[in-house]
């Protein structure tokens, strides 16, 4: 089977990372996988490599076309946003090909977000109108698609009460948490700061200032460095319209010298295990792959109270007020000066994670190849018209 992945994520990025897993299953189970993508590496993936500039117009349909003969026996197609899937849709080299459009984030919900809590009347107006187009474009999307898959019931249920009837096949395909933490932490020459001294409270996220809630966790830093000397990470990609801000924030801390802004780490898995607690203070997710990973660890955690993050934690003890820097800075005091309650945590935290445990990437691939295989009068059979409510019932 010939799969082709399209994605104008970069590296470093969640979606990227998510992404790239699901092409190496392929690969490992035997199939031919090509990568199209803006700023690619040369890594040993055993992709296709194909590259397009984001900035040139017009350009990725000049790669696929240079590379026709080699796509044009394309059984899938794999994406993971609404621009992306326009892409496919319109690319003559692979109209014959199945198309699965992967819905692990809810786009238009984020611009909906900052069109309510942008800093300037100019930059809400601004989201409100990508959010119109997204609405349209999802909608778009969904009635030319071949399978629909979501992360999450949830963000399934929304996204139908959003695009309204759909014939689309339909898959839900969560992510794993496969647990493999054994009580202790070892030595890690890679590990970018001391494993003695302060407690460190790490986040990994891409750092989008007020998005993923980096501004509230700094915040609830200071006011938590007051009661309990701590050091805090900051693991993930700067976006560049965020560098400054975030830059000159850390600055401004008057505990500026326990702050690592440590960018992205291709290891940031294996950092976690040298964290006392790891910190999900976004205001907006689907399904957190950070908060999985940090499951997977089995270290406490401490996340806002959004649906993204109750789906997968369940129990509000490890919840804190989202937006509310004072409350998250009382739970993160408490849990570093308290044992009792960090171990608390992490045994929730570990039990929890067995609920997630399965072979992800296995069920991936029989997805794939159960869909690309399908009798062509048989690709919307797992679909049909119905909208959100419709599909809870039948559930």
């Amino acid at each position: 089977m010939k799969t082709l992945f399209i994605t104008n994520a970069v590296d470093g990025t969640g979606a990227y990372a998510r992404l790239k897993a699901m092409g190496r299953a392929l690969v490992e189970a035997g199939h031919v996988v090509f990568w199209l993508a803006p700023g690619i590496k040369d890594e040993h993936t055993g992709f296709h490599l194909l590259k397009y500039d984001l900035q040139r117009r017009g350009h990725v349909y000049k790669v696929l076309h240079e590379v026709q003969s080699a796509i044009e026996c394309v059984d899938l197609c794999v994406c993971i946003s609404e621009l992306d899937a326009l892409k496919l849709l319109r690319c003559k080299q692979l109209r014959k090909a199945r198309k699965i459009f992967f819905q692990r984030i809810d786009i238009y919900a984020g611009f909906r977000f900052y069109a309510r809590s942008g800093s300037s009347a100019v930059k809400r107006f601004y989201f409100r109108v990508k959010a119109w187009l997204y609405l349209y474009l999802s909608r778009y999307v969904a009635r030319r698609i071949d399978t629909l898959v979501f992360q999450t019931q949830k963000l399934r249920d929304d996204y139908l009460a959003r695009v309204g009837r759909v014939k689309a096949g339909m898959e839900i395909l969560p992510n794993n948490c496969d647990s493999e933490w054994d009580g202790h932490s070892r030595y890690n020459a890679h590990c970018p700061w001391k494993t003695e001294g302060l407690a460190v409270v790490m986040v990994m996220s891409n750092m989008y200032y007020h998005g993923k809630g980096i501004d509230i966790v700094l915040d609830a830093f200071d006011l938590a460095s007051e009661k309990v000397p701590i050091r805090l990470a900051l693991v993930g990609k700067v976006p560049p319209q965020c560098e400054h801000i975030l830059l000159r924030r850390i600055r401004n801390s008057p505990y500026a010298e326990n702050i690592m802004l440590l960018g992205f780490v291709a290891n940031a898995k294996e950092l976690l295990r040298y964290a006392m607690v790891f910190c999900a203070p976004a205001y907006l997710e689907a399904c957190s792959n950070s908060v999985l990973e940090a499951m997977a660890v089995g270290i406490p955690i401490l996340a806002s109270d959004i649906d993204g993050h109750r789906i997968l934690l369940e129990d509000k003890r490890l919840l804190f007020k989202t937006g509310d820097p004072s409350d998250l800075a009382s739970e993160l005091s408490l849990l570093i000066q308290n044992k009792q309650v960090r171990d608390m945590n992490a045994a929730i935290v570990r039990k929890q994670a067995k609920k997630f445990s399965f072979d992800w990437e296995a069920e991936f691939v029989e997805m794939c190849e159960r869909i690309a295989h399908r009798p062509e009068d048989t690709v919307n059979s797992q679909g049909g018209e119905w909208t959100s409510q419709e599909q809870r019932s039948r559930d």
